[in-house]
């Protein structure tokens, strides 16, 4: 079989890539064994604006970099994007973040600030946290990353398999003009010479019992915020530092250690009755010098092959806007009018899609 354009990855980037390129005209498919299966379903879905990036009370790279990514996924989300996620869903339409009374007074007139009018505003505090608790609504939606997968999905030609180093599908060649590697940790394998990736790991805490629905960073002295909370089918998802530095214990220690972390930092709420659990995530990245976390996207052009990491959800229509002038725009009118849509991974919560 030959085809203009191959996207290897079955997660939000690949696929948001090879939406925009097959509504523009283009050839294209997706080669997957499942539906986000590596970093995608194990998102908070969090469609970041940039604050996050911000708590040194100044905008930075990263912060600017993806400021404009919320309104991007509300104009698909609205049918009006350059992809159609009109049957997708959000969990949250906006998210808060939440001092824990060491905020630095000047970080908090940073975020009051004229310069992130439109992305942040103060706000009574949520009925089940004390009322002196300084609160701000932030601008960033947050995406239920099933529904986004399977409404991409539904509109590009896939095909159910594993690509191979050797430029197989499942054992079957397979020509294309183009390849683009959107398969996270999966594009180790299968990237051109002088690429690299780094991981950074994270240990994400997951709590089911009575808590409050919640979409939430929690801030303190720190530039990053404590914990980051998103809820999902009724359980917390939790990420932020607590994930970051949980990563390099046991998974014994860390469902001690965060749990009594995430009472200090939320002591209004009861936790006795919940059920804690832990799910460990590697995001792939372009390697950087450090091992920091890049600013933006990144794509590299080797050849006729280009090899993507959005770096984080929200930026997967980034990389595609870099991705799609490249693309083939041959046809060999070989594909399936008809495809089969291969099932979502595992999530880690409860009723799963």
């Amino acid at each position: 079989m030959k085809i203009a354009n191959l996207v290897v990855g079955g997660g939000i980037a690949g696929l948001w890539t090879a939406v925009k390129a097959y509504r523009s005209g283009l050839e294209v498919a997706v080669v997957t064994p499942e539906l986000g299966g590596g970093q995608s379903l194990l998102s908070q879905g969090i469609i970041h604006g940039g604050t996050k990036y911000a708590l040194s009370g100044k905008l930075t790279g990263a912060s600017e970099a993806i400021k404009a990514m919320p309104q991007r996924w509300l104009d698909a989300l609205d049918g009006n994007g350059d992809v159609d996620l009109s049957a997708a869903k959000l969990t949250s339409a906006h998210q808060h973040m939440i001092h824990d009374r060491s905020l630095s007074g000047s970080v908090a007139q940073f975020l009051a600030s004229k310069s992130l009018r439109g992305r942040v505003d103060k706000v009574t505090p949520p009925e089940f946290l004390a009322s002196d608790r300084r609160v701000f609504q932030l601008s960033e939606p947050v995406i239920d990353t099933a529904s986004v997968l399977n409404a991409l999905a539904a509109q590009v030609p896939m095909i159910h398999g594993r690509y191979e180093p050797s430029g197989c599908i499942d054992g079957q060649p397979i020509e294309a003009d183009r390849i683009i590697l959107a398969a996270g940790e999966g594009n180790e394998s299968l990237m051109p010479t002088g690429v690299s990736m780094q991981r950074r790991p994270l240990q994400m805490l997951v709590g089911q019992g009575p808590l409050p629905a919640l979409w939430a960073h929690l801030i303190g002295g720190s530039t990053k915020p404590l914990a980051t909370i998103t809820t999902h089918q009724g359980l917390w998802y939790v990420g932020g530092q607590i994930a970051e530095e949980g990563a390099e214990q046991t998974e014994q220690e860390f469902l001690v250690s965060a749990p009594e972390r995430l009472q200090k930092l939320l002591p209004e709420i009861d936790f006795s009755s919940v059920t804690w659990s832990s799910v460990r995530v590697n995001r792939a990245e372009p390697a950087q010098a450090m091992g920091n976390r890049p600013d933006s996207a990144y794509v590299d052009f080797t050849g006729d092959v280009a090899t993507v990491w959005p770096t984080k959800l929200a930026l997967a229509p980034a990389a595609a806007d870099a991705i799609v002038p490249w693309m083939s725009n041959e046809k060999y009118g070989q594909l399936a009018t008809e495809w089969t849509i291969p099932s979502l991974a595992q999530t880690p919560w409860a009723n799963d899609e």
